[in-house]
């Protein structure tokens, strides 16, 4: 009667902890996704489309495009030029505000932003960005 008893409990046991406890994980972490994926999607939308109105196309030195487009977004950049390349460093700027800015160059510009680096602020919504722009 006790071994049964103790054989009861024994196979009770495997089955919480080899089969329902990682269901329980695995869904969790789904769920935990699921939030994370709408908290995105409601973001974007709150930012608002990108595109927007037709911008003429900038002429001028590619560190002359950023930074004109960047004063006109009300963004402090500090442009470094490399070999075949330029670097540009954003420090607390509304996330917003940056792809705005990023769409803004790439619609009205030749350049493309070919490596970025955002990095989240204290604030909410505010970050820091590196980006790499050819062109």
């Amino acid at each position: 009667m006790l071994l049964s008893i103790l054989t009861g409990l024994a196979l009770l046991w495997v089955l919480v902890a080899l089969i329902i406890q990682p269901i329980w994980s695995a869904r969790n972490d789904a769920i935990a996704n699921i939030r994370t994926y709408e908290t995105l999607t409601v973001r974007l939308r709150q930012a608002g489309t990108i595109v927007g109105r037709a911008s003429a196309q900038r002429s001028g030195s590619p560190a002359e495009i950023l930074s004109a487009s960047a004063a006109e977004a009300g963004i402090a950049s500090v442009i470094t030029s490399g070999s075949d390349h330029f670097q540009v460093a954003l420090s607390d700027v509304p996330y917003d505000v940056v792809l705005r800015w990023v769409a803004d160059v790439e619609r009205s510009s030749h350049l493309r932003f070919t490596a970025m680096r955002l990095e989240r602020r204290l604030a909410k919504g505010v970050v820091s960005a590196q980006f790499e722009v050819r062109g």
